[in-house]
């Protein structure tokens, strides 16, 4: 408790705040981790530690992650293009005299803060890559207490050209350099390769499961965040990853302990294998690293749990459940079983519900992964338990909920109607996108839907991206659209979409500007200069596209409608709805051709007039039921009095 409100009185000052105070390194913090970047000789290298950590964990403050202080070297990333390594960064003294070896370097060209993401760029042979770190809400925790590492690889040439990457983190769990990994089923303390088919989604590390001083947590997979799940994890001494910057030697099972040294000195390296890049293709390689997230229940059968806080309702790949067993009793455990208790709408894809050993040594820690997939997300939460029974020791069990909640929705502001002027066919087409939510929302693509190809110039694209919305932000794209090739009006759509929120889409409909002097609706006579009256209006023929109608609106109450006297021959389907005040009619066919509108107007007062098209579904086609409406005229009228002249013809775009 006093550790949450220290939280919380100091948590304006270190909300995302930036450090410049030492020039050799630029840093970024909130209140949880602070990532350290090097900014002297071996530019581009990093540290993270944490500032207040874990709000529920008063041991974990300002301790390491990355190692690094005071200045980051040990952890760095190597770019394999077309099978030559090269260090990203600059190159520094202590590499060299550490390794006795010199290596390739890719010297960065710039490196800056914005937008709380350290960004560090270079362009070596034939590839342009940046490297960019944040902060990142830990699924697991629901707090920004982890950092994303991610790497931006363009193919900068006109020829196809392999590239892999390596990143190697001198990894440290506050004063424990030697701390074991749990990986899946594993708790590993000696080296190994793990391949991609034998990686999960997460991974952890703690000094204790009863009394953690930290947990620390990577994450490896998560499509829905860009995160994609390297080919190869491998777990070493740091001396033997950080003297081999690609395909270090590998002796499964050797010690954590540095040659010539009685510690132990824990590093790994994630490394995505050489592949092809196109030219002008862009790559990016992201993962997480940051603090950890379990529940914890001590006893002498000591449980743990770690799963996902939160879950959006359009959640839809599976969930990796991790729990843990300790033997902390002091003496081995005997008839030990073990039960995960689910939900019947929950489908286990991987791992078991229960499982049983004869004997548990004391001391001895044993992890269980479960991969769960739901379908029909309709409850509040997910209920999920974990529990231990013996022969030897009192059960003991634990619950944890994973919270549903309604996803974020985009919203997109533009006018409905949107006028092409008379002298340019090229029009701006200029939509809002919106984040209203409390929650943000990444990876937003937004397109034109139902534009014909040749209405775009060739330097504009169809879609356009936005990185992320925070929560009440927005954000404005433009598209230049020809509309010589449309047939008025023109209707399309504006789409939203994002993997992580309710799209949204709006119509906008083109229509031609109508010159002043050529306005199809117009007064042809009054008979009376005062209320009550006789009016009569003419109206001439108008283009539109195939499948439209015209509608014309009255005021209701102050007119009503008469008859119609049409120029040609040939019959006119008008139909009058009465008491919506409005009536339908088809487009005249001969240029000719007029039609004659008769009123009976009841006061002195304002009269309107709107002349409309609308998608034709049939003549019966209800104005108020039809979302395609064009608006071509509004027509304002006052009774002359006996000095007055008729005012009117006045065009509303």
């Amino acid at each position: 408790m006093i550790k949450l409100v220290y939280n919380c009185l100091l948590i304006l000052f270190f909300s995302s705040l930036v450090l410049f105070a030492n020039p050799d390194t630029i840093s970024i913090q909130n209140e949880f981790i602070k990532a350290v970047v090097n900014n002297k000789d071996s530019k581009g290298r990093f540290s993270l530690e944490t500032t207040l950590g874990n709000p529920d964990n008063i041991n974990d403050n300002y301790q390491d992650l990355i190692y690094g202080k005071p200045i980051p070297w040990t952890s760095y990333t190597t770019l394999l293009i077309d099978n030559n390594p090269y260090i990203f960064g600059n190159e520094d003294k202590r590499l060299k005299r550490r390794t006795n070896q010199r290596f390739d370097y890719a010297p960065l060209n710039e490196q800056l803060i914005t937008n709380n993401t350290i960004i560090s760029s270079t362009s070596i042979k034939h590839f342009s890559v940046t490297q960019k770190l944040g902060f990142f809400r830990n699924p697991n925790t629901n707090l920004n207490d982890s950092l994303f590492i991610e790497y931006h690889v363009t193919n900068t040439s006109p020829e196809t050209h392999y590239f892999g990457l390596r990143i190697m983190l001198d990894t440290k769990l506050g004063q424990n350099d030697g701390a074991p990994f749990s990986m899946g089923r594993e708790q590993v303390e000696s080296e190994i390769q793990l391949a991609k088919k034998d990686l999960y989604d997460y991974w952890q590390a703690f000094d204790s499961l009863t009394s953690p001083n930290i947990i620390s947590q990577g994450l490896l997979s998560n499509p829905e965040k860009g995160l994609i799940t390297p080919d190869i994890i491998h777990l070493a001494n740091w001396g033997s990853l950080v003297d081999q910057p690609w395909n270090a030697s590998y002796k499964q099972g050797d010690s954590f302990i540095r040659k010539g040294e009685d510690q132990k000195d824990t590093a790994l390296a994630l490394t995505y294998d050489s592949k092809p890049i196109e030219p002008n293709q862009t790559k990016i390689f992201k993962t997480v690293y940051g603090l950890g997230g379990i529940s914890i229940s001590s006893g002498e059968l000591s449980l743990g749990i770690s799963a996902p806080r939160t879950l959006l309702q359009t959640h839809d790949s599976p969930v990796l459940v991790i729990a843990y067993l300790l033997n902390a009793g002091g003496y081995d455990a005997y008839n030990v079983s073990v039960s995960f208790d689910l939900p019947n709408y929950v489908t286990i894809l991987k791992g078991k519900t229960t499982e049983s050993f004869p004997i548990l040594q004391k001391g001895k820690q044993l992890q269980f992964p479960l991969l769960i997939d739901f379908k029909h997300l309709k409850s509040a939460s997910i209920p999920i338990s974990f529990s231990v029974q013996s022969s030897t020791f009192n059960s003991n069990a634990i619950k944890h909920n994973i919270n549903i909640i309604k996803p974020p929705k985009l919203t997109i502001s533009i006018p409905k109607i949107v006028t092409v002027g008379q002298t340019s066919p090229n029009i701006l087409i200029t939509p809002i996108i919106q984040n209203k939510t409390s929650i943000p929302i990444t990876d937003i693509s937004v397109f034109l839907s139902g534009l014909v190809p040749s209405s775009l110039p060739p330097f504009e694209y169809k879609a356009k991206t936005i990185s992320s919305l925070k929560p009440g932000a927005s954000e404005s794209l433009s598209w230049v659209v020809n509309s010589s090739s449309l047939q008025f009006p023109f209707m399309f759509k504006i789409v939203a979409n994002s993997n992580f929120a309710i799209s949204d889409s709006k119509p906008v409909i083109l229509q031609k500007k109508v010159q002043k002097d050529k306005l199809p609706l117009t007064i042809y006579s009054v008979a009376n200069t005062e209320a009550p009256a006789y009016i009569t209006l003419k109206l001439t023929r108008i283009y539109l596209e195939k499948n439209q109608q015209l509608v014309l609106q009255y005021p209701k109450k102050s007119v009503k409608f008469i008859d119609y006297s049409y120029s040609s021959s040939d019959p006119l389907l008008l139909k009058h709805y009465a008491s919506k005040n409005y009536i339908t009619f088809q487009p005249f066919q001969n240029d000719q051709d007029y039609l004659y509108l008769h009123y009976y107007v009841k006061d002195n007062i304002p009269l309107s007039f709107t002349l409309l098209s609308q998608s034709n579904l049939g003549i019966n086609n209800k104005f108020e039921d039809n979302p395609t409406q064009s608006l071509i005229q509004t027509l304002d009228l006052t009774l002359p009095t006996k000095n007055d002249i008729v005012r009117s013809s006045k065009q509303k775009e």
